[in-house]
């Protein structure tokens, strides 16, 4: 009857400890910066649920510069290329360090050139037949805000 007793023991010891450990290995398999969601970019106006007739943007440009550029995404109005983008977060996965942010919105008369690397960069107005500037229609809104973000977090 002790013996008995003894291998059951034993045999649900190993039950518990193969379990555990399956349980263990598993979870050390995931991956958990596959979506990009060490940086994100708010942009309240781009938000499906905040977004009025007076309150949005048409579209915005997001560029993440170290010396070179980094990341860049592009959307516009409805927002539609990914679900985040609805709610008003552009997500990257960026490596440890320090970053240079900008964002441009109501962008669409204005041109990008050179974006690949920062002392590059420009953007340049659209010039009409009579080489006149045309300025953009929502230049009154045209803005950046700079922000130095810097990452802490380990990406792959």
């Amino acid at each position: 009857m002790n013996i008995i007793k003894r291998y059951s023991i034993h045999r649900f010891s190993f039950r518990i400890s193969l379990f555990f450990g399956l349980l263990f290995f598993a979870s050390c398999t995931y991956d958990y910066f596959e979506d990009e969601t060490n940086y994100v970019v708010y942009a309240p106006k781009a938000s499906s649920e905040l977004m009025t007739d007076d309150y949005r943007i048409e579209d915005i440009h997001i560029y993440v510069y170290k010396e070179t550029l980094q990341k860049q995404k592009t959307a516009s109005y409805p927002f539609q290329e990914n679900t985040r983008m609805k709610f008003g977060n552009f997500n990257f996965r960026l490596f440890p360090g320090s970053y240079l942010t900008y964002c441009f919105a109501n962008t669409a008369d204005i041109h990008f050139y050179d974006m690949e690397t920062y002392q590059d960069a420009a953007f340049g107005l659209q010039e009409s037949k009579s080489n006149e500037y045309r300025y953009p229609d929502s230049l009154a809104l045209f803005s950046t805000e700079l922000k130095p973000p810097v990452i802490d977090y380990p990406a792959p």
